[in-house]
Parts: structure tokens; sequence; C-alpha cells
């Protein structure tokens, strides 16, 4: 497992792609623009934020499967009519003990359109947008 360990301000967004498999935004870390995308090649990508992910077409996007945990401090979001998380074409998981927010109208918060499991901490919140907020 390869991890890259991001700190400072990404404005464009950060694009997962091999060798990288799991992505740590650390506190003082923040990613805006495109947010997390995953390189659709057939890989499962880990992400654990603990600052802040607001991407204008999604936060977190995994093509092909994999994990997003949003640690206590973090924050998760969208400005567009997207999901805050989404997990496509494999099984995910997602463990929130912070703020998980889609965007409106059409926004959801956690979307795992092939399944998998969210952990929703006693302190997290998960919100959509105009539509749900898990799906």
């Amino acid at each position: 497992m390869t991890t890259k360990i991001l700190t400072g301000t990404y404005s464009s967004g950060y694009t997962l792609a091999a060798p990288i498999t799991l992505l740590s935004i650390a506190s003082t870390g923040v990613v805006e623009g495109t947010g997390v995308f995953a390189d659709p090649a057939a890989r499962s990508y880990a992400v654990i934020n603990d600052d802040r992910i607001v991407g204008s077409f999604g936060g977190v996007y995994l093509s092909d499967g994999g994990t997003v945990t949003n640690q206590s401090r973090g924050t998760i979001s969208t400005t567009g009519d997207a999901g805050a998380v989404t997990v496509r074409n494999a099984t995910g998981s997602v463990t929130n003990a912070s703020q998980i927010h889609g965007g409106s109208p059409d926004g959801y918060g956690v979307w795992l359109r092939d399944g998998g499991s969210v952990v929703n901490d006693k302190t997290g919140v998960i919100t959509g947008g105009g539509l749900c907020g898990i799906s």
C-alpha cells in the first residue's frame, strides 16, 4: 500500500492514481476544485479525511470501490448538484465522525451504487442537498 499525505491547499482538486492506494488529508490539508477523484483504473482506493474536502462536482468519487473515513475534524461536501461521497463499480464503505453534505438540489450525502456499508458515529451528520443523505 502506497500512502500520500496531503497538507496545504489543493485548489484544483486531487486525482488518485497508481501507485497511490491510500490518500490521507491531514489536519492542515484542504482539497477544493474537483474534490478527490479516483482514476478509473481497476483499483480500490482508501481516503482518510481529517480536514476539508469541498468539490464542485462531488467531494470524493471512487470509481472502482474503496473506503472513505471522515475523521472527527473532517468535512466532505460538494457545491454542485452531486454527491459528497460516491463509490461505484464495486462495494464501498464509509465511516463518518463529522460532517458529510451533498449539494443542492440533486445532491446526496453518500451513494454506494454497488452496495457496501455506512457507519455514522454519534458525532456524525450525513445530509443530502435535495435528495437523500444515504443511497
